[in-house]
């Protein structure tokens, strides 16, 4: 038996020749907590690790592992095909331990990206959870995309980005949803030659917490609905910093900051003295 193990992590080992590993954390204290409050004490924490692996020249098998706030756990396979100039990946996303019914919820993982190496650059990423046959069945529905249009100025990327994550749970009856959408220029300063890389986002940072109770009669009728809505906006900045510290690894730390806090709806103003921020820490190793 040991020999059989001892065979197959030699396998697995040598199988990773050639892939990228990415570790990634990320913390942000700008979110709607299960209360429905906005606390500059009460952190958020994001985590993941992502495994990119090349199988033949144009064809890579990616996966990964992520926690977030609105998408709960979730692991994702994908086979990805480009070029210098087209590309496209297909896969299995999967949520679970998500507080529902249901262990897992399936999904799905797209995406397609066109460039023009030195002038443009078009990215779009999708993954949504597959549908529950009846809207009475509790369970989880996540939509997330997330959308790039960028252009070359030399050595710099200059993009316009949105991304966006929502989650409902529950069913026709009874459901809490919650959004956050990011709408952001970001500038992105390289140089082949160079071992740094800086990135910095302007943006507007959108969150949303609808909470829905509908009430039947007898006869199956809406009789009465409660809804409890909440959504508050932010003017932010993010920089992240990369150096590649040695050989095939890199390191990568970035700040945000909201710098104008806005309440749009069920909320109240903000105190002057809560500070609302975040930070993210990645390490990139190239086997």
């Amino acid at each position: 038996m040991k020999k059989y193990i001892s065979i197959y992590l030699i396998y697995f080992a040598s199988s990773l020749f050639g892939a990228d590993l990415y570790t990634h954390f990320y913390m942000d204290n700008f979110h709607f907590n299960d209360n429905g409050v906005i606390s500059s004490n009460d952190y958020d924490f994001i985590y993941g690790e992502d495994v990119s692996q090349l199988i033949t020249p144009g064809l890579y098998l990616d996966a990964g592992f992520n926690k977030t706030l609105i998408s709960d756990y979730s692991i994702y396979t994908d086979f990805r095909i480009t070029n210098d100039l087209f590309g496209f990946n297909l896969g299995i996303f999967t949520n679970f331990l998500n507080d529902s019914s249901k262990i897992l919820t399936p999904g799905l993982n797209y995406g397609l990206n066109f460039t023009i190496p030195g002038i443009i650059i078009l990215n779009l990423d999708l993954n949504n959870t597959i549908p529950n046959t009846s809207p009475l069945e509790s369970g989880v529905s996540i939509s997330n995309y997330d959308i790039k249009l960028g252009f070359y100025m030399g050595d710099a990327i200059l993009s316009l980005n949105l991304i966006s994550e929502n989650n409902t749970k529950g069913n026709l009856l009874s459901s809490t949803s919650n959004a956050i959408n990011k709408y952001f220029f970001n500038i992105d300063l390289f140089n082949k030659y160079s071992k740094y890389r800086i990135s910095i986002d302007l943006g507007w940072n959108y969150i949303s917490r609808i909470m829905t109770t509908l009430s039947t009669d007898d006869s199956n009728n809406l009789s009465a609905s409660l809804i409890d809505e909440k959504q508050a906006g932010s003017a932010y900045i993010n920089t992240k910093f990369t150096i590649l510290a040695i050989e095939n690894i890199s390191i990568d730390a970035g700040l945000l900051l909201h710098l104008i806090k806005v309440p749009l709806k069920g909320v109240g103003s903000f105190a002057n003295d809560e500070f609302s921020w975040g930070f993210n820490l990645g390490l990139l190793l190239k086997l």
